[in-house]
C-alpha cells in the first residue's frame, strides 16, 4: 500500500506539471499557486504513512481539500483519477486505470482506424491523415494515399471537412462495409474504397509473384483467427504455395486463447506457453499442443517487428522455440503479460432511458500473469528475437520470401 500510494502521488505531481492538465481542470492555473502545492506533494504527501486502502482513501480526501487551498478545481474528481492511474502503474508497467466513460459509445471513426485508415482535417477539407503500415487498408486498398481528399462517406458529401459529419455518415454502413470516395491529392482521379465494419483478423492472403511462396497477415488475434488462418493456408496450398510467410508486424496482440489455439493449428506437439500468476487459473499453467497430423505442415516464416506484442509474441515464441518457423525482421516488443479487465462498480447506475447499467467508476486492466516461452524464458523485456535481423521494413518481406523459398525446396514439415 505504501508503494502504491507513493506512485499515486507521483502521478498527480506529474499531471499538475502538464500545462494541458492545468488548463483543463484548474480554474486559476497560475504557476505561483501550483508549484508550491507540487512541492508539498513531493516533500510531505508522497512520504505520508499509508497502511491500507482505507488510510489511502482518507489521505486522498485530505489531499484534495488541501489542493483547494492553493487553486480552484473545475473537476475535483480529476485528482482522484490521476491518483488511481498512478497507483495502478505502481503495480507494474502494464496495469492501467481506464477512466469511466459514462456509457459513451466509441466514435465510428474507430472502425476505420481498426482497418488502418485515419481521417483528419486540412484546409477545411476532410483528408486521409494516415494509413497504418501493413494494415488491412494498406494491403487491400493500395490506391489510397495520405493527403487524399475524402469527398463522400457512405454516399454523403463531406463539404466543410468536419469530422463530426464523417462520424455521422459512418453510422450508416451498407452491407457490412463503409464506402469512402476520395480524390487524389495531386489530381482529380476518383478512388473508391470499401472498408468492412468488422475488419477480418487474417487478410492480404496471396501467392507472391514468381515464387512458390504464400503470404498472409494476422492483424490481431480474435476468436475467429484460428479458423480464418486455416482458410488462408488452405487457399495458399490450393494456389500452389509450398511455404508461407505469416506477417505479425504491428500485431499488438488480442485474445490470448486465440493465439494459443492458432499455435495448436501450426504446431504438431510441444509446449506453447506457460503462465505464472497468483490466480488459480493462471498459476503455473502449461499450454501445449498435441494436434499431431492435424496440424498444418506447410513450412513457415514469421515476420516480426518492434510492434509485435503480447498474444502475437506467444505465437512467435512457440513456433520459434519448437523449431516450427523461421523468424525474420526485428525483435518483438517484449510484453509477455496477460491482462484482465476488472470492472469497478461502486458508482455504477442504471440509465432510466435504456435500462442498461452505466459504468461511472471505471475499469482496472490488471496484469494477472507473466508469459514464459517454451525454452527461451520470460517474454517481458527481452521479447522474441528473430533468426535473421532486418531493420529495413521494405526489405523484410523480401528476405522472408527468400527464406520461405529455401524451405519450399525441402520436405514438408512432418
Amino acid at each position: 500500500p505504501q508503494h502504491l500510494w507513493a506512485a499515486a502521488v507521483e502521478e498527480l505531481d506529474r499531471a499538475l506539471g502538464s500545462a494541458a492538465f492545468r488548463l483543463a481542470f484548474l480554474a486559476d492555473p497560475r504557476p505561483d499557486r501550483v508549484e508550491p502545492f507540487r512541492a508539498a506533494l513531493r516533500a510531505h504527501w508522497a512520504k505520508r504513512p499509508v497502511a491500507d486502502h482505507k488510510e489511502a482513501r482518507a489521505a486522498l480526501r485530505r489531499l484534495g481539500a488541501q489542493a483547494q487551498d492553493y487553486f480552484a478545481l473545475r473537476a475535483p474528481a480529476a485528482l482522484a483519477v490521476e491518483a488511481a492511474s498512478g497507483a495502478c502503474c505502481g503495480l507494474d508497467e502494464y496495469t492501467v486505470f481506464v477512466a469511466p466513460t459514462a456509457g459513451a459509445e466509441p466514435s465510428p471513426l474507430a472502425e476505420l482506424a481498426a482497418g488502418g485508415l485515419y481521417l483528419g482535417v486540412s484546409k477545411d477539407a476532410l483528408v486521409v491523415q494516415g494509413i497504418a503500415p501493413n494494415s488491412w487498408v494498406a494491403l487491400t486498398c493500395p490506391q489510397l494515399r495520405r493527403g487524399d481528399r475524402v469527398v463522400r462517406v457512405n454516399g454523403r458529401p463531406t463539404d466543410g471537412g468536419e469530422l463530426s459529419a464523417a462520424a455521422a455518415a459512418l453510422r450508416a454502413p451498407a452491407d457490412g462495409a463503409h464506402t469512402i470516395d476520395v480524390r487524389g491529392a495531386e489530381d482529380d482521379a476518383k478512388i473508391q474504397a470499401r472498408i468492412p465494419t468488422a475488419v477480418p483478423s487474417v487478410y492480404g492472403t496471396r501467392v507472391l509473384p514468381d515464387r512458390p511462396v504464400g503470404y498472409t497477415r494476422i492483424g490481431a488475434f480474435q476468436p475467429s483467427t484460428p479458423r480464418d488462418l486455416d482458410d488462408a493456408l488452405a487457399a495458399l496450398k490450393a494456389a500452389g504455395a509450398r511455404s508461407a510467410v505469416i506477417d505479425l508486424r504491428g500485431n499488438h496482440g488480442g485474445s490470448f486463447l486465440a493465439a494459443v489455439e492458432t499455435a495448436r493449428r501450426l504446431l504438431p506437439a510441444g509446449v506453447i506457453v506457460t503462465t505464472q500468476g497468483q490466480a488459480a487459473e493462471v498459476a503455473n499453467r502449461v499450454y501445449t499442443s498435441s494436434t499431431g497430423m492435424a496440424a498444418h505442415d506447410i513450412p513457415l516464416v514469421l515476420l516480426t517487428d518492434a510492434e509485435t506484442a503480447s498474444a502475437a509474441e506467444v505465437l512467435a515464441a512457440a513456433l520459434k522455440d519448437n523449431g516450427r518457423a523461421t523468424l525474420v525482421g526485428m525483435p518483438s516488443f517484449g510484453k509477455g503479460t496477460m491482462q484482465y479487465p476488472l470492472r469497478l462498480v461502486a458508482l455504477d447506475e442504471v440509465d432510466p432511458a435504456t435500462g442498461r447499467k452505466v459504468n461511472k467508476t471505471g475499469v482496472v486492466r490488471v496484469t494477472i500473469a507473466r508469459l514464459i516461452a517454451p525454452t527461451s524464458g520470460p517474454i517481458t523485456g527481452a521479447g522474441v528475437a528473430p533468426h535473421f535481423v532486418e531493420p529495413d521494413p521494405t526489405l523484410q518481406l523480401e528476405l522472408a520470401a527468400d527464406k520461405a523459398e529455401e524451405l519450399s525446396s525441402g520436405p514438408m514439415t512432418p
